[in-house]
């Protein structure tokens, strides 16, 4: 399909998509990929992660759509991509058939691709001087009756379920009428294993994305226990593996010192990326550590069965617990940005808690306070049960840790970089474990137990998420806003509004729907967290008198709320839910 934009010198863009399912041919040597192309596939795998994010940025409803697995490069099909886009650019033509008649699964056979099904997109023209102005077009697909690019490209139709690999091929500021020419082929190996795949890059900028320039060829990648690989110029590498999860290594090229990073793989393709260099992404606010000051008022509670322990940040910025004494200090000279708590794997209280350098800590009864991983790590965490947690990275990764202590602890990649700036976790009355997550476009993603991802939110911009369980045993989320609004997602009700803009700074969530809130003016809030125009707000404190605030339910349902006062009091709400019992200054 030809069309023309009316713009000065007559830019022209095309596209054109065709499909097939054929038979194999057998592997050869292929193209390794240039920045472009390596930066083609982030801004795609981008893309496929979180399709409403990006179809945000572009001004186009992606909303309804799941995000996908990411692609695995082969040289191969980029071989035959490149090949394309540069004779497209030599003969002066545009299509998929060569002049000649070779088609696409032709010209992937021929580059040696053993392959069960394939795809191409194509585009050109002097409107797409780069990589994300071709991929704009191609997704948006104007003019395109059967949405082809969009459907290959972001995986809407069961015949690019399987197509796990992908050739990227560019030929920029070329010689050919069109100037730019882009071809993606992408297919469905005969090998149907997933692939560990990803770039290593310096992070010059500091934006937590792969940029041109940053790449680190010749790094060594190596799987424990399977073998290793090495990196494109571009930084790029694929590794073919069966499903389970590994110890992955990134070490010489140009990185100062080895990366080691676990990744769980399934039946589809993980992405891994390794950050030689850094600056910490930002922060929407909420409970992410990063954006907070030592000091900063915080309080955490977890329920054992029939009471509650209560953990809390001094003012001067050291770790708190409350006993029948008082408060008793756990830290030395840390500096505690944000804590949460959980239980061990005897069943008694626990509290993890991010440093002012970006520590993570954990402490327990048995241990007392100890490092769980090093500085310049953890920018948010939330504790669970059995000793765990989830944390997001100063790169935006998401992980679990064990929280072991005596040099056992360990922590497994659960999404990798760029994908998170906050991040709640709660099980569900079964034991399964639901992770959501704030995004860096400020929406709402959950990640359930066999790690299928969500969207939920609908285009507002998030700040903080706390997760609970709803009346049925489900785990629910509440969310806080930018302009401070409260929303809830649960299973029943799906994403829908609590509480009106310029009400909510910051919630907790806790079971059979309920969940705490401090309000914009210091007021501390309880919601029942009903949809469908049932929900209901109750004003537990009057203004002025709450900066933080914790709740949880004990075995019998009691739900226990706890607060600190702007004078670095802390009180505990009792069960009339108007009178309090103080439990002491910090």
């Amino acid at each position: 399909m030809f069309f023309t934009n009316p713009a000065p010198r007559n830019r022209r863009f095309q596209f054109q998509l065709s499909l097939e399912q054929l038979e194999a041919r057998q592997l050869l040597s292929g193209f390794q990929p240039t920045a472009v192309e390596q930066l083609f596939l982030e801004q795609l795998n981008d893309a496929r992660a979180n399709p409403a994010a990006y179809g945000a940025s572009i001004g186009l409803d992606l909303s309804n759509v799941a995000p996908s697995q990411p692609l695995a490069f082969n040289p191969l099909l980029i071989q035959s991509a490149r090949q394309h886009s540069q004779d497209m650019n030599d003969r002066g033509y545009f299509d998929h058939n060569t002049p000649d008649g070779v088609n696409p699964g032709q010209r992937i056979t021929n580059a040696g691709f053993t392959w069960m099904s394939w795809g191409e997109s194509i585009a050109a023209g002097s409107a797409f001087p780069d990589s994300a102005s071709a991929l704009k077009a191609l997704i948006i697909d104007a003019g395109v009756p059967d949405l082809g690019h969009r459907n290959q490209l972001l995986d809407l139709q069961p015949i690019f379920n399987n197509q796990t690999e992908v050739g990227i091929g560019v030929v920029q500021n070329g010689s050919g009428p069109l100037t730019n020419y882009y071809t993606i082929d992408s297919a469905a190996p005969t090998d149907s294993r997933p692939f560990i795949t990803g770039v290593v890059f310096n992070d010059a900028n500091g934006n937590g994305k792969y940029d041109l320039g940053e790449g680190l060829g010749n790094v060594t990648v190596t799987v424990a226990g399977v073998g290793s690989t090495t990196t494109w110029d571009s930084g790029g590498y694929s590794f073919q593996v069966s499903p389970g999860t590994y110890s992955v290594t990134a070490s010489g090229g140009g990185l100062a010192a080895p990366i080691t990073e676990s990744v769980t793989v399934g039946a589809t393709n993980s992405r891994l990326n390794f950050i030689g260099s850094s600056s910490s992404l930002g922060s929407g606010g909420g409970h992410t550590a990063s954006n907070l000051a030592p000091g900063t008022p915080g309080i955490a509670s977890v329920s054992l069965g029939s009471q509650s322990a209560v953990f809390a940040i001094g003012p001067d910025g050291g770790l708190y617990r409350h006993d029948p004494s008082g408060w008793t200090k756990l830290s030395t000279t840390q500096q505690f940005m944000q804590i949460s708590a959980g239980t061990d794997g005897q069943g008694t209280a626990d509290a993890y808690g991010v440093t002012s350098d970006g520590a993570l800590y954990k402490y327990d009864v048995t241990h007392g306070l100890y490092m769980a991983d090093s500085p310049g790590q953890i920018q948010a965490v939330n504790a669970t049960e059995d000793n765990w947690a989830i944390a997001v990275t100063t790169d935006g990764s998401i992980y679990s840790y064990n929280g072991l202590a005596n040099g056992q602890g360990a922590r497994f990649i659960v999404e990798a970089a760029g994908f998170a700036q906050d991040v709640s976790a709660a099980n569900d009355s079964a034991g399964h474990l639901n992770i959501y997550a704030v995004t860096p476009q400020h929406t709402l993603v959950e990640i359930d137990s066999t790690f299928k991802l969500a969207l939920l939110s609908g285009g507002q911009t998030i700040t903080q998420v706390s997760a609970g369980q709803d009346g049925k045993g489900n785990t629910d989320a509440y969310v806080v806003t930018a302009n401070g609004a409260l929303y809830k997602f649960d299973s029943l009700n799906g994403f829908f509004e609590v509480d009106a803009p310029g009400m909510v700074s910051q919630v907790s969530a806790a079971e059979d729907d309920w969940a705490l809130a401090v309000g914009t003016d210091g007021r501390l809030f309880s919601y029942n967290g009903k949809g469908q125009g049932q929900g209901q707000r109750f004003q537990v404190q009057p203004a002025g008198m709450a900066v933080a605030e914790t709740a949880d339910n004990r075995n019998n349902g009691q739900l226990d709320v706890y607060f600190l006062t702007p004078t670095d009091l802390v009180f505990l709400v009792n069960p009339d839910g108007v009178t309090t019992t103080a439990m002491g200054g910090l």
